[in-house]
Parts: structure tokens; sequence; C-alpha cells
């Protein structure tokens, strides 16, 4: 199956335009699965392609839903999407900001895509 029908049947959009601009090397207007199909030249393992469409579909705004929020919504565990972060994110294929509340209280973070280092 390719990775557009793959990621495509999580249903989660991705096949819709995601009108951002990634750090580098992606055009705007380009849809999340052709992001994602792009990424899985690196060796992307089905849990870490399901946790990167995932944030892809959040689109430019980012995806700001906690490590275990992400787990519960596609199945898998928490400690799977943490090393799936920690390992796309080691790799540049997506980025993570810290953020914070008004009285400057730690939140969870917020996950971008990125360009990638491959």
């Amino acid at each position: 199956m390719r990775v557009r029908e793959a990621v495509a049947a999580f249903g989660y959009g991705l096949a819709d335009s995601v009108d951002f601009t990634m750090k580098e090397g992606c055009t705007v207007g380009q849809t999340a699965a052709e992001q994602v199909e792009r990424k899985r030249g690196v060796g992307l393992t089905d849990s870490q392609l399901r946790i990167l469409g995932y944030i892809a579909s959040c689109g430019a705004q980012g995806c700001t839903d906690t490590k275990q929020a992400i787990a519960e919504k596609l199945g898998v565990c928490p400690k799977t999407v943490d090393r799936a972060v920690r390992r796309m994110r080691d790799d540049g294929l997506i980025i993570s900001r810290a953020r914070f509340d008004e009285n400057g209280s730690q939140l969870g973070n917020v996950y971008f895509i990125g360009a990638g280092s491959r």
C-alpha cells in the first residue's frame, strides 16, 4: 500500500491541503499526505508514520495534543509516542516547541512538521 493511501486510511484528512510552509524544502499548499510520503524514505516504522501523519494533520498551528492524547487517539502505547517523537525530532522530521501559560507555567509542547536532516 502506498503511503498516501495508508495515511488517508487513518482518517485525519491528510489528503486535504495543508496551507503552511515547512521549515525548509516544502511548498505552501502541499498536502500533508505528500509531506508524509516524502518522509517515508527516511525509514519510519508504521507507528512513526502514523504519528507523523497525525502531527501533519494538525496544520499550521501545530499539534498541541499531549503524547498521552496522541497515543490514545492512535491506539498506541504512550512510550511508543515518546520514542517516536524523540527519534523524529532528532532526525529533524518534527520540531517541538515548549508552550507556557500566562503565569509562566510550562504546558505541553506543540509539534510541527520539520524539513528532516536526511
